[in-house]
């Protein structure tokens, strides 16, 4: 697993396409792992015999079904790229107003 990634797509490619995937606890999605029974998916990426003992236990389970479709529905591209719109035009609006004098 990645040591730090805000929102790796890999997650979602992964879910998109029902292709097991792990997580370090330093990765974007992981609060949605824990909560919504992923847990075990997620692995800390500096023990590797732990990490090997951990994949060894998980081969051919798949990611709980309620985890999918959490963070699917929550990153699903409308709603990432309306995110992004909005921050792209409060960028413009204030890199465009009048600065203030004290």
């Amino acid at each position: 697993p990645s040591l730090f990634d805000v929102s790796p797509t890999v997650v979602l490619e992964a879910l998109a396409t029902d292709t097991p995937i792990m997580i370090s606890p330093n990765t974007g999605y992981v609060h949605d792992f824990y909560a919504h029974g992923g847990k075990s998916w997620v692995i800390g990426p500096k023990n590797v015999k732990a990490a090997i003992r951990r994949i060894s236990s998980l081969l051919g389970k798949h990611i709980p079904i309620t985890l999918k479709k959490q963070i699917i529905s929550k990153h699903d591209h409308k709603k990432v790229l309306a995110s992004y719109l909005d921050v792209f035009t409060r960028v413009v609006e204030t890199s465009s107003a009048p600065a203030q004098t004290n």
